[in-house]
């Protein structure tokens, strides 16, 4: 789907678009990219989002959503390279330093711990964020991963037998 940018010729200025309509343009190929993403039509997301990225480089929202739809296709490469351009474009973006974070606690778990502690800072209240960097610090006998994985249970007292049983698991 391809977003129509407005004219302002039609008013008796230039033809050329402006940043803002630039902008709401890239902003919409974002909302359609998301219609076409929930709508199981990831092909037509891509093309939306990239879209979108063409028409603004540093729109966040649209590197974001790209790295969802390739993280969800099991392209992990391109999906870390999408979250860390929202980053690039957007430092506080939470849901992309998490999913940032989880692509590599698997084979980085120090990266993963950089990337959980600004999600921490921003939302202090993520017990999941606080769950995954206590065992990214674990994976790294970081002694701080006790205190992250309990303050992860009192946020969330779902996760409290999961936390009891992976501390009694590591401490015997």
């Amino acid at each position: 789907m391809l977003g129509a940018c407005s004219s302002s010729a039609a008013h008796g200025a230039s033809s050329k678009p402006t940043t803002t309509t630039v902008a709401r343009s890239a902003a919409d190929l974002v909302t359609a990219g998301l219609a076409a993403q929930k709508a199981g039509r990831a092909d037509e997301a891509i093309a939306d989002f990239r879209h979108a990225i063409a028409l603004d480089r540093k729109n966040a929202y649209a590197h974001y959503d790209l790295g969802t739809v390739e993280q969800q296709r099991g392209d992990r490469m391109h999906a870390q390279l999408e979250y860390r351009a929202a980053i690039a474009a957007n430092p506080n973006l939470v849901p992309a330093l998490f999913n940032l974070a989880t692509l590599e606690a698997a084979s980085n778990p120090t990266e993963a711990a950089s990337l959980y502690r600004p999600v921490i800072a921003l939302d202090p209240g993520n017990a999941s964020a606080h769950l995954n960097l206590g065992l990214a610090l674990a994976k790294v006998h970081d002694p701080a991963a006790t205190a992250e994985l309990r303050t992860a249970a009192k946020l969330d007292p779902a996760l409290a037998p999961r936390v009891r049983q992976y501390l009694s698991a590591t401490s015997n």
